[in-house]
């Protein structure tokens, strides 16, 4: 494994990343409060919202923080369209044409140095 973690399992930088990224949602970003915050049932979302609350609220508690699948498991349905790998693909290539890979932006290159 490139990584020394089980897979979907967080990294302890990226855990500290995600309550870092917390604490500062609280100061600038706007958010109603109460916060809630809703993890899919794989380790790394666990860890990550749990840590992003952290941040955000100083503690996390039962009532803030749920962990459900449901949301994150789309079904082809009435009203939850199933990309193509096409759409898929189209809609990644938009997004790097709109937000280069940080190779290509040399303030946050200097992120990955």
């Amino acid at each position: 494994a490139a990584f020394d973690v089980p897979l979907e399992y967080c990294l302890g930088r990226g855990a500290q990343l995600a309550e870092a990224s917390g604490a500062w949602m609280k100061q600038h970003g706007g958010m109603a409060e109460p916060l809630r915050v809703v993890a899919d049932a794989v380790e790394r979302d666990k860890v990550t919202g749990r840590a992003f609350l952290k941040g955000f609220a100083g503690k996390v508690d039962d009532s803030a923080f749920t962990i459900d699948h449901g949301p994150f498991c789309a079904k082809e349905g009435a009203d939850c369209h199933q990309p193509s790998g096409e759409e898929i693909a189209k809609a990644v290539a938009s997004q790097l044409d709109a937000l280069p890979l940080p190779s290509k932006r040399p303030l946050l290159r200097r992120l990955f140095e």
